[in-house]
């Protein structure tokens, strides 16, 4: 019964602090005991050896906005929709100004960190609208490829999302939510 008990609070402790996306299980390299790591704040390089990269500790979750098209860069706009306590932030930990779109060239990744500010409850929504730079931006009308892309959380590393896609645009969504493939 204690074992019980004291695993119930432990749990209690970890779980409002860890974010189910950005965890996983990966073997050490030298094969003893898998060990839960944080990979948001890791990469691997060639040699197999884990580096620490930039750390962001006010980031809540990475997202991923790959740009899988070869010909086209794409537009990218973020939003926020609902309670304005929400910033994000790039790899370098930088605030992105999201008065301003930016742009993700042809067959290049971009990874966005959200912050929350301050707590004010899990009604936060935002969204980020990718815009392929193609011709069609200039022609009326114009056949333009696009995803808007909507988030809400519901609770500690919950999400809902609502994802459109305009004119046959080819946007995938995995992991959980986290990572977009654009083309």
């Amino acid at each position: 019964m204690k074992k019980l008990y004291l695993k119930s609070i432990v749990l209690a402790l970890l779980l409002p602090t860890m974010n189910a996306y950005s965890f996983s299980r990966l073997n050490p390299p030298n094969g003893s005991r898998n060990y839960l790591i944080d990979k948001s704040k890791y990469s691997t390089n060639d040699s197999n050896e884990i580096t620490q990269e930039t750390n962001c500790s006010s980031v809540h979750v990475w997202y991923t906005l790959n740009n899988k098209d070869m010909n086209y860069g794409w537009f990218i706009q973020i939003s926020r929709l609902y309670e304005d306590n929400v910033n994000f932030l790039d790899e370098s930990c930088n605030q992105i100004d999201i008065n301003n779109k930016f742009e993700i060239p042809p067959n290049r990744t971009r990874k966005v960190g959200m912050e929350v500010t301050t707590e004010k409850s899990f009604n936060s929504i935002y969204s980020f609208t990718a815009v392929r730079n193609d011709g069609a931006l200039a022609l009326v009308p114009n056949h333009k490829y696009a995803c808007i892309f909507v988030i809400s959380a519901y609770g500690p590393g919950q999400l809902n999302r609502m994802d459109w896609r305009q004119n046959n645009a080819d946007c995938v969504v995995s992991n959980l939510g986290t990572h977009y493939d654009l083309k």
